[in-house]
């Protein structure tokens, strides 16, 4: 299991995804070494995640449930 993060700014939502990928068996993260252009979906995916009672949600939070999610298939 591999897990990219493009340009993830806040050092505590770092360390929340690094410990989220540790637990969820992650083998490779791979991140940016200079700051990234913007991603565009040009024949990259959208992954959503159903919600209710609230718009969005953190990186750290949203990487944990998908990561959940994968492990659990």
């Amino acid at each position: 299991l591999v897990l990219i993060l493009d340009h993830i700014q806040d050092p505590f939502n770092f360390g929340g995804i690094i410990r989220t990928a540790v637990s969820c068996g992650v083998n490779t993260i791979i991140i940016p070494k200079i700051k990234q252009t913007l991603v565009t979906n040009s024949g990259n995916f959208i992954i959503k995640i159903p919600m209710k009672h609230v718009e969005s949600l953190n990186v750290s939070v949203a990487t944990a449930i998908i990561l959940y999610e994968i492990r659990n298939k």
